[in-house]
């Protein structure tokens, strides 16, 4: 595994931190400071602010309530693009505790457009290849 390569995957791993600890801070010292959010049902860009920081905050009350419990990266496949882009295929897995109900797992695929410096290696973009709002509803955690 290259350097590189190396340096991705130690980022993902943090990465999957702030997915399980909705930490602010290291959430949004993950990300550009604008982004772009892509799915099957559009595009949205947004600005790493503060307003991105309360929307981290907020998150957690609502996945907590589902029944959520961890996020893991099952699999990270990056393709270099430029000296300072890659693509990196992330494989997911969401383990859901809803109360008075068997646990899931749904699992996702989301790639990444990774800005990479000597300094830092930041999410530019990202596409969601699954409406996680559709899977939700689907085993029932939402409405």
């Amino acid at each position: 595994m290259s350097t590189r390569d190396e340096r991705i995957r130690a980022f993902f791993l943090r990465y999957q931190e702030g997915a399980n600890t909705f930490d602010p801070d290291l959430v949004t010292s993950q990300f550009t400071p604008e982004f772009m959010d892509a799915g099957p049902h559009g595009v949205m860009t947004f600005q790493n602010d503060e307003r991105f920081a309360q929307a981290v905050r907020e998150r957690e009350p609502f996945m907590r309530g589902i029944g959520f419990r961890d996020a893991k990266v099952l699999e990270i496949e990056p393709t270099t693009l430029t000296d300072n882009y890659s693509l990196v295929r992330v494989r997911w897995s969401m383990w859901f505790a809803p109360e008075g109900r068997d646990d899931l797992v749904a699992e996702f695929l989301i790639d990444y457009l990774v800005f990479i410096t000597d300094d830092a290696i930041k999410v530019a973009a990202y596409i969601s290849h699954d409406d996680e709002q559709e899977t939700m509803r689907q085993y029932g955690l939402i409405d």
